[in-house]
């Protein structure tokens, strides 16, 4: 195994065990907002080196928004305003994407996506109600975004494109959607109030598979699956028939760009 493999996974390792010795209110106040990265073997072999990276974040009139350091953005009418998350939102990411997984996976894997995903779109009401149903959406003024994150050629997003796409063209560029958020319109900022993994109730996927004219064993296994989809089942075998349906069936998974 090449070395810097092995320097990775120990590398990951160590964050595992550091976060699992920190303070659990500590953890809850700066995590994952803030990020230890851990890098084995730098500067020489026998050295471990930890840096900190953070989200950016700035208040609003209803709470605090966590955003990239690429200060993403996003459409609304004839502007662009700047995409955040409530920390909620950063939470329910990493607990949503990597349910299962250890403090640390969850909270490299909250930062990783918001850090990362550049594509943003808005979508209506009527594809997905924001909590307290369709009414309280109107009478808010609720509104919700999906969002993407690309992704590049051995990264195991692009192994789960492969598998639920068939071969990719090495020249062209690939998004995977992360999901949905309904979100509230802070002065200059968009923030979201919480994830909706594709599939999840009131998502435009769900709504597909249960008006879907399949076999009653399939749909129900369907539906049985899409209630606690996370992106690691989503990779597995059953995972990847049912996202295979949902980029066929309901709603583009994966886009090109």
């Amino acid at each position: 195994m090449p070395v810097n493999v092995i320097h990775s996974i120990a590398s990951f390792q160590f964050a595992n065990v550091l976060y699992s010795l920190l303070p659990a209110d500590l953890l809850d106040t700066v995590s994952p907002f803030h990020l230890a990265l851990v890098e084995h073997g730098r500067p020489h072999d026998r050295a471990i080196t930890i840096r900190f990276e953070s989200l950016k974040s700035e208040k609003t009139p209803r709470n605090r928004a966590y955003y990239s350091n690429r200060h993403p953005t996003i459409e609304l009418g004839n502007e662009r305003r700047l995409v955040g998350f409530s920390r909620h939102a950063v939470k329910r990411i990493g607990e949503r994407l990597a349910h299962g997984a250890t403090l640390y996976e969850q909270a490299y894997e909250a930062f990783h996506f918001v850090e990362n995903s550049q594509h943003f779109e808005m979508v209506t009401s009527r594809e997905v109600e924001a909590e307290g149903g369709q009414e309280e959406a109107k009478q808010r003024g609720a509104r919700t975004f999906t969002f993407y994150i690309e992704f590049e050629k051995l990264d195991g997003l692009y192994l789960h494109a492969q598998q639920v796409l068939g071969p990719l063209d090495k020249d062209r560029r690939y998004m995977m959607r992360v999901g949905y958020c309904p979100c509230v319109i802070c002065e200059k900022v968009v923030m979201a109030k919480t994830l909706l993994y594709p599939g999840m109730r009131d998502t435009p996927e769900r709504q597909a598979l249960d008006s879907a004219n399949l076999p009653n064993d399939i749909k129900l296994k369907y539906q049985q699956q899409v209630e606690h989809l996370t992106y690691r089942f989503a990779c597995q075998d059953d995972g990847v028939e049912l996202v295979k349906w949902l980029h066929h069936n309901a709603c583009p998974q994966f886009i090109i760009l």
